[in-house]
Formats: structure tokens, sequence, C-alpha cells
């Protein structure tokens, strides 16, 4: 193998740790902080602001000392610092947690902490690969923009296979420490195989449009495929793709069209295409969703698709920058400069992407809405072109500035409008909104006023101000704390919800037990504020913290009756929430009675995620038990796994719903089916190994092929 080939090799490679790194460190961050948008904003933030940093330094580096040895060495101490990451994780983010416990925010400064301090180091080793490469593999000036093009590609291909394989492979079945160590170990391994203001106004805008078009496409996809870690991978796995491809392309334009109005044609192109998003999304995501609506994967498929259909062109294009601005900088004319052009390009690309990973979360898509981010972005790339051919080639500046009149005329032709239809199933939207977290809608259905998140899988919350009972799995909370010993409804004095949503279980528990004390954990700030203006959520005995679950319940010192969990982003269910140490958390928080309920779903013949819930958490409870719901003629229901924290038996239901004149709780207790004793512990999910999707995965497959 020629030495050409061996870094391409290490190229790929490291390409692959960047993005494996990244994924995994959501895995280790998760049971700490959560694994919200804003938590998923900082790790792909900062993973870009160390490669940014990592790219600059690569490239000087390589410019002073070009040797393929020094090389090796930097992608040795990577995988080196990456392997160490692991170790050093849990006391840094428990630290990181304990100082940031008490303000506001915390969650974000203790997660930009943790993650800093155990990932900046192999983060910028990493970023300084690629430009090394391009540095030692340069021949010919007449084929930089090529070589340039191929190297980003193969680095992105390794990216690729990170954003895959820890989530659909490596994580599931090795855990998260293991993952980093095998990252290393493959890095190792490779490591020591043998032998002027436009143009940079571009370049940064162009960075910018890339990460941007790729985090708020996750907007766009939400409301009819969610967001789950899956639809995530598709997100980045297709961007990176698409990236791959436009750097390939743009090196070999470069290097026969080596001139900026190609570059600036090639930014027209992009903005175009970008400015269809908004205008085409309705139509194809109504298409796509129905095309696959009666499949089980329906929802991920769907979004490939989708995905495909509205972003390959433009994330394409965009990726033609890179190779292409390198082609037309002047240091490449001497071969010399090669490095420290790659590496401040590439740097400067990346600090637009940068901005592009925070403002759509964080500013844009909140204060404006997707379809407006879109058009901001098309106009700041039309913006620029304009600019550019104004300046170089002005007879062609009118027609970019008639795109520009073009978006504007657009933007007031077709007003923003409801994202779903107002009419559907018989039920009426009343109100939507996109917040940080979720797409929100508020629907009625007679009587009833219900909340649909995302992709409408599930009713989150339902109310109706005649009636407080349900007929669903919100019912059945109510009768949770009978499986305690010489349980009665006055015992029941506090309660914690985890995933309250608009309340419907703590205004059911204030109607039965009175105004006790009730906290909720609700993430989205946006759904409590829904829930008080839609749900009746106005009781004052409960309190709603904006917070993580888990984080809600680390910081809290106060100890409950009773703690309920439904947190679901059907089909899925946070893997932090399924683990041994969360429910020890949870544990650490009962009173000396209290019991733990949580809600799980399962088919006909499939009940893998209560399995495996109730497996879990009779490892840290000595008594567990389940209740089904009442399927009422579907194919898909939900079960309650309740674990009680002194011993108990399970004749103490039957026995405590007797002694309670309350017919309601009666009536709802006889009511219940396969009530039922957890006894074995054959699978015990933890922090490190949780492989919560692949068991929803197999329930999934299970009911696509026997349809039970």
């Amino acid at each position: 193998m020629n030495r050409n080939w061996l870094l391409m090799l290490l190229v790929f490679v490291a390409g692959t740790a960047s993005l494996a790194s990244e994924v995994a460190a959501s895995r280790l961050i998760g049971p700490f902080f959560g694994t919200s948008v804003l938590v998923w904003a900082i790790l792909i933030g900062n993973t870009l602001v160390y490669l940014t940093i990592g790219y600059a330094l690569g490239g000087r580096l390589a410019d002073r000392r070009p040797s393929e040895p020094a090389l090796y060495w930097i992608v040795a101490l990577a995988g080196f610092a990456l392997g160490l990451a692991p170790f050093v994780a849990r006391p840094v983010l428990l630290l990181a947690w304990q100082g940031f416990a008490t303000y506001d925010a915390g969650v974000l400064g203790a997660t930009l902490v943790g993650f800093n301090l155990i990932f900046a180091v192999p983060t910028i080793l990493l970023g300084m690969v690629s430009p090394y490469a391009v540095r030692l593999t340069l021949g010919k000036v007449a084929q930089a923009g090529q070589s340039a093009g191929s190297v980003y590609a193969l680095s992105t291909l390794g990216s690729i296979a990170g954003a895959y394989v820890p989530v659909f492979l490596l994580t599931p079945r090795t855990g998260a420490r293991l993952t980093f160590v095998i990252v290393a170990a493959v890095m190792a391994l490779a490591a020591f195989v043998p032998s002027r203001w436009r143009r940079t106004a571009l370049i940064v805008t162009a960075g910018f449009a890339t990460l941007s078009v790729e985090l708020t496409a996750s907007r766009v996809l939400g409301p009819d495929f969610g967001t789950s870690i899956q639809i995530w991978a598709v997100l980045i796995g297709m961007s990176l793709l698409y990236l791959t491809l436009g750097y390939e392309f743009g090196g070999r334009l470069a290097d026969r069209w080596p001139n900026e109005g190609a570059l600036r044609r090639v930014a027209l192109a992009a903005a175009g295409f970008i400015l269809l998003v908004p205008l085409a999304s309705g139509p194809v995501l109504s298409v796509t969703r129905g095309l696959f609506a009666g499949a089980s994967w329906g929802y991920m498929v769907g979004a490939l698709a989708a995905f495909n259909l509205l972003f390959a062109i433009p994330i394409l294009l965009l990726g033609m920058f890179p190779p292409f601005a390198i082609r037309l900088s002047g240091p490449l004319q001497a071969v010399s400069g090669a490095g420290h052009t790659a590496g401040s390009l590439y740097a400067l690309s990346t600090v637009g992407s940068i901005v592009g990973t925070y403002a759509p979360v964080l500013v844009l898509v909140p204060l404006i809405g997707t379809r407006n981010t879109f058009l901001l972005f098309a106009l700041a790339l039309l913006a620029v072109a304009v600019l550019g051919l104004a300046v170089r080639a002005s007879k062609q500046a009118p027609l970019a500035g008639g795109l520009v009149a073009v978006l504007a005329v657009a933007a007031f032709a077709f007003p923003q409008s409801y994202i779903k239809p107002l009419e559907e199933g018989g039920k009426r939207t009343l109100y939507e909104t996109e917040s940080l977290y979720n797409y929100i809608r508020v629907m009625q259905y007679g009587d009833y006023t219900i909340l649909e998140l995302n992709e409408g899988q599930a009713i989150h919350s339902l109310y109706n101000p005649r009636e407080f009972l349900t007929g669903g799995v919100w019912d059945y909370f109510l009768v949770a704390p009978y499986f305690a010993n010489d349980e009665r409804p006055a015992n029941v004095k506090s309660m914690a919800l985890i995933g309250s949503a608009a309340g419907t279980v703590a205004k059911q528990y204030t109607r039965v037990y009175g105004p006790i004390t009730i906290d909720g954990a609700e993430i989205d700030p946006e759904i409590v504020s829904v829930a008080r203006q839609y749900f009746g959520m106005t009781d004052p005995n409960f309190t709603v913290y904006s917070e993580d679950g888990r984080y809600f319940l680390r910081n809290t010192q106060r100890k409950y009756d009773v703690i309920a969990v439904d947190a679901y982003r059907p089909p899925y269910i946070p893997f932090h929430l399924t683990t041994r140490e969360f429910f020890a958390d949870i544990k650490a928080h009962l009173n000396e009675n209290g019991i733990l309920v949580i809600n799980a779903g399962h088919t006909l013949s499939d009940y893998g995620l209560v399995d495996v819930l109730g497996s879990t958490m009779k490892a840290e409870f000595p008594n567990v038990y389940a209740l089904d719901v009442p399927m009422r003629g579907s194919t898909v229901g939900n079960s309650l796994v309740i674990a009680t924290r002194q011993p108990t038996k399970l004749a103490n239901f039957k026995a405590n719903l007797a002694a309670v004149n309350d017919p309601v709780l009666k009536q709802i207790g006889d009511s219940a089916e396969n009530v039922r004793e957890v006894t074995a512990m054959p699978v015990v999910f933890t922090d490190d190994l949780s492989p919560v999707e692949e068991v929803v995965h197999r329930v999934l497959i299970n009911f696509i092929l026997t349809g039970q």
C-alpha cells in the first residue's frame, strides 16, 4: 500500500471517530442532563468549535513540519485522549452537575462544562488530521481542488459511519464506555499502520447554511416523523452523504473551471434550492407520510424519503464550497502553503457551521418559525452572491437580484399557514406551535381537548372539563398506590410526575386525593404554557418544573408517596429513564411506603418493553408488579409497571381497594387486566448499556411479521 492510501485510511478512520465520539457522547451525558435538542445543540456545536481549532492548528503545523510520522502521532494522541473519555466522564459530569445544580439554566451550563472538559482535546486533535493530510497529499497545484475534495469526501464518509454505527450497532450491544474504547483502538491501529472579503463571506455563509439546513430539517420532519435518535441518525448521516458528494464534485469542478464566477453560480443554485424547501415541504411531506403510514417503520422510511427529496440537492451544492474555495486561494500557487490554506478555509467554513448549529435551535425557529428560517438562509446566500456578482460580473447582478425579488414575492404569495391540517380524523386544530423541543398541536374532539406532539403517534394529555376520567391509561395511575402495604387514600399526600405533559394525571390525583403536593417535570416550557391555556392546568397544588425529568429528580430534596413516569416520545422512551441508576434515584426520593409507577407500551403478544423495565426495576426494588390497561379491541396497548419501596405482596392490591369507599377507584381497579408480579430479573439496563431502542425495534418487527 503506497503512502497516499495510508493517509487516506487515516483520514477515513479519523472521520469515523469524530462523529462516533459525538454520538456516543450523548450516551454519556444523557443520564445526567438528558438528550433534549438543546443538549444535542451543545454536543454538535462544541464539536464544531474544537474541530475548527483543530483545522487551523493542523494546517499551520503541517506547513511548519510536513512529516507523516508527526501526523501519526497526532492520531495516536487523539486515540489515547478519546480512550480516556469513558473513564473520566462520570466524575467530571458529576462535578459539573453539582456545580450548576442551583442555576435556572444549570443543565446547559453543566453540559457545556462537562463536554468541554472531556472532549476538547481529542476533538481538536481529530480536527488537525484533514488539513495535515491535504498538505501531505497535494501534488500539482492544478489538481488542488480535486485533492482537497477527495480528502474531505473520505473524511466525511468516515463521519457517516460514525453517525450510524454507534446508534445502530455498537452502543446498543457494547455500551457507551466500550464504544469509546473500540473507537480508540481502531484509531491507534490505523495510526501505526506501516509505511479576499467577498470570498470569505461566501465561505462563512455556506458553512452557516450547511448546518442550519441540517438542523432545521429536523423541524420540518419532526411534526410528521418525530425527532427520535433514529431520525437524527437519518438527518446527520444523509447530510454527511450529500456533503461527501459535494466535496468530491466541487473539487473536480473547481479544477475544470477555477474562477469565482462558477463558485457564485453554485451559491445561487444552492440558494434557489433552499428557497424551494418551505414551498415544497407541504406536499412532499404529505405524500411521503401517506405512502408509508401503514408500516410500523414508516416514520423512519418516510423521513428518509422526505429528506432526500427536500434536502439532497441543496446540501450537495453547499458541500462544493470548501474544495472550490481552496482551489481558488492564492497561497496554493506555492504548495508549501497548502496546509495552512486548507486548515484556515476549513476552519472558516466550520465557524459558519457553528453559528448554523445554534442559531436555528436557540433563536430562529422559536422566534420566526421553520419556514422563515429557511427563507432567511436563502436570502443570506443570495445577498452574498449578488454582492460578489456586482463587483466581479456586474452584468449578471440584475439576474441574481431577480431571484431576491422572486423570493420576496413567494414569501408574500404563500403566507404562513398551519403546519398540519386544521381538520383531521374528526378532530379540529385549536392551536399549534413550534418550541425548542417539539411541534405542539392542541386539538378538539367533542368535549375532549387533546395534546399531540411531533409526529402525533400518541395522545400525550386528554382533558374534559365535565369528566375527570378519560377511559385511557391515565386513569390507572390512580390505583397504583394500592400495591403498597395497608394503603388508604388519606396516606397519599405527595406525588412527582416525570413527563407531566398537560397535567392529566395531576388533575385526576387532585380530584381523588385532594390538594396534595404534586411536582411535575416537563422539559418543554411551551407545553406548560399550552396546558395552562387549554387544559385547565391551574390547580395551585401542582408545580411544574421545565427540566429533564432525571435532572429534576437529581436536584430536588423532596420525597414523595408516588413517583410516576410517563415520558414517551413514541414509540420510544428516553434511554436514560429506563436504567437501574435512574430507578435508584427514584427509590431515594420515595417515602418509606412509596411507590414508583411507569407507563410502558406493548402489542397483543409482545411485552418486551414492559418486561425489561420490570426486570430493571426489580434490581432496585423489593417487589415489582404490572397491570394491563384494557385494550378495547386495539392491537397495541399500555401497561403500568409498579415498584414498591417496602416488601409487599400481590394480594395487597385487591385487599386495599376492597377497603376503599370510593366507587371510582374500585371501578378502575376491577377493570385492570392481568395484574401480576414481576419475579425474574434476566435483563438489567444501566446508564452505560441500555439498548431500549433495540427492544422497541424487536417489538415493532414482531408486530410487522405477526400483526400482534
